[in-house]
């Protein structure tokens, strides 16, 4: 029998919101942003959640103890209790810098008793009430995100679960960085009575689920699938038709001088344009081989001039596309995002480790493709979004 489909008519109803502060004074007053930092004030915001099943604690110490543990977390990441301020300089020049002025992060404590953790996992259609499962779910870029907090988490209970959702402003962290903060709040739960909570706003139930017109859809790949997704894929074409792919490049581990201890962005993009036909004539190995070339490309020399490059971003007026992914030629992109590098399942907040990951709205982008590291070892799981196959969730073994 299949699920019941979770209709955006479900109800999520918010119980609490609260700032939360640091529970420790810092020394850190202002921090200046870089040009990795400002190149991401027309990004969206990153935004991951993971779904764990019930713990054994009651709600309310639950709800008490992740907020204790934000607090004592947001101590040794002062930026991320701060504000992002801008400058005028006149002529429409600004520059931008956090103010850590510890006005806190956002903590949102929401219930969902009617859905089940299976509603969620099980259909192979994404429900659209995961979105509700996000602060902000309608999206904004981070641009927008001035004067609000950087980071965003809440907490949402099923009926057989939770929900741990964190969205945070990009120009302070890139994904790394944001799963080092994710991981940092797990040390800390044991801990009470440490947060200094600023109640904010107590919502009545509502419908949270911003409309969509991209649903998403889960695909389990085996080895033998793949083999044979491969062996459709030769053939002739004449396209000419210039198909780009954008991904982007780390750069901690290419260089030599990075500091473990930077908290950051620290990424660039890179780009490989080529036809249809181009594409099948060299074969998914020729193509594979260019991409490898690209990344293959970057030393410590291109990584600093790419860092010390003069940035001089377009801010994007009301009513023009959010998304920072556009065309790169007569086609849209592929763009790939993400990494499995990052340790998504070594999140135990003291009941076991989730069962499974899930981004929010902001990555319902044509084109984009999110890889991250599965639960089951030996399979990839990618997310995609296009207008023909619309957003789906691929597993691959």
């Amino acid at each position: 029998m299949p699920n019941k489909k979770l209709k955006m008519a479900e109800k999520l109803k918010v119980m609490s919101s609260y700032l939360v502060c640091g529970s420790a004074s810092n020394s850190l007053s202002r921090l200046e942003l870089n040009p990795w930092d400002i190149r991401a004030f027309q990004t969206v915001p990153i935004q991951r959640g993971l779904i764990f099943y019930n713990p054994t604690s009651d709600s309310q110490s639950l709800i008490q103890h992740l907020k204790d543990s934000l607090s004592r977390t947001l101590d040794f990441f002062p930026r991320l209790a701060g504000r992002l301020v801008a400058t005028p300089h006149g002529g429409g020049m600004a520059s931008f810098s956090v103010d850590c002025n510890n006005a806190g992060a956002e903590f949102i404590h929401a219930i969902a008793p009617a859905i089940s953790v299976s509603d969620i996992i099980d259909p192979s259609f994404i429900p659209e009430i995961v979105y509700s499962f996000f602060p902000a779910n309608a999206g904004f870029t981070n641009f927008e995100g001035i004067s609000k907090p950087l980071v965003s988490v809440q907490v949402t209970e099923l009926a057989d679960g939770v929900v741990i959702a964190c969205s945070a402003n990009h120009v302070v962290m890139d994904g790394p960085s944001f799963w080092h903060f994710f991981t940092s709040c797990r040390r800390f739960l044991a801990v009470q009575n440490r947060s200094r909570n600023l109640p904010s706003s107590t919502a009545p139930e509502k419908n949270l689920i911003a409309p969509s017109h991209l649903p998403r859809k889960v695909f389990h790949f085996s080895k033998e699938k793949l083999g044979q997704l491969k062996a459709n894929t030769v053939g002739s074409s004449d396209d000419s038709t210039t198909r780009t792919l954008a991904l982007s490049i780390g750069a901690r581990s290419r260089l030599s001088s990075f500091s473990d201890a930077y908290f950051g962005n620290a990424f660039f993009p890179v780009a490989l344009a080529m036809s249809g036909s181009d594409v099948w004539k060299g074969g998914l190995g020729g193509t594979a081989m260019k991409i490898d070339q690209l990344i293959a490309q970057t030393s410590n020399e291109t990584i600093s001039i790419n860092a010390e490059k003069k940035v001089e971003p377009r801010i994007r007026r009301e009513g023009e596309e959010k998304a920072v992914i556009h065309a790169m030629g007569s086609a849209p992109p592929l763009v790939i995002t993400s990494t499995p590098r990052h340790h998504v399942y070594d999140c135990d907040f003291g009941w076991g480790k989730p069962i499974a990951m899930r981004s929010g709205y902001t990555y319902k982008v044509e084109g984009l493709v999110v890889v991250f590291r599965p639960r089951i070892p030996a399979v990839w799981t990618l997310k995609f979004a296009s207008p023909r196959t619309r957003y789906r969730q691929w597993k691959i073994t």
